[in-house]
């Protein structure tokens, strides 16, 4: 529910942006235009000036939509070829020899291995128990932080139109506009480095 309202808000902005983008390009459009004869060549300059902007930012504002749909289905993608999501079966089989066999996490395994009641291996169920509390610390913080990278998608997402339609007035908009998209693909990389270094780790159990 949350996620359509936001796509709600990102068309809005889009659409804001587009509507400030027109009135900056009828405004000095009609002073380059209807008044050249009378505007002196100063202001002259700064509205062609303008201009360029507005055609910049205007390439700026398609472009923020291409890169979000880029990041979006690229990473869709991604997931598809690497067979993400297509079964219920975890990643990881224990079979217990003679008893049953079940599929867990790379976590639910270490916690299997420290859960043994063979107490000659005491060293490796002291070791197996010290490496799963690092990796339930690991989890939570791992939880804590795709939780929190949700809501900033969220809010870099409709930042990205509004910085290029102030790219359009001055230059500081087209230095927001630069770090906004390498933060988005930067942000939007984060799931597929997680996929690819979980699979290096089911790989080495």
């Amino acid at each position: 529910m949350v996620n359509n309202i936001v796509k709600i808000i990102i068309r809005i902005v889009i659409y804001l942006a587009a509507v400030i983008l027109i009135t900056i390009l009828i405004w000095h459009g009609l002073h380059t235009v209807g008044r050249g004869a009378s505007g002196t060549p100063i202001s002259m300059k700064e509205h062609k000036e303008a201009l360029n902007r507005f055609a910049l930012s205007l390439l700026m504002l398609v472009s923020s939509v291409v890169v979000m749909a880029i990041c979006i289905f690229g990473t869709q993608e991604f997931f598809r070829l690497m067979k993400v999501d297509e079964s219920n079966e975890l990643p990881v089989r224990i079979n217990v020899e003679g008893a049953y066999s079940f599929s867990t996490t790379p976590t639910g395994y270490i916690r299997y291995m420290a859960s043994t009641d063979n107490w000659q291996n005491c060293t490796s169920k002291v070791g197996y128990t010290f490496v799963y509390c690092i990796m339930t610390l690991l989890n939570v913080v791992v939880v804590a932080f795709m939780g929190a990278r949700i809501f900033l998608m969220w809010f870099v997402s409709i930042l990205g139109p509004i910085f290029a339609a102030l790219s359009a007035i001055n230059e500081q908009g087209i230095n927001r506009y630069r770090s906004w998209v390498v933060l988005y693909l930067s942000l939007s990389a984060v799931p597929v480095i997680m996929c690819l270094l979980n699979r290096i780790m089911i790989n080495a159990i």
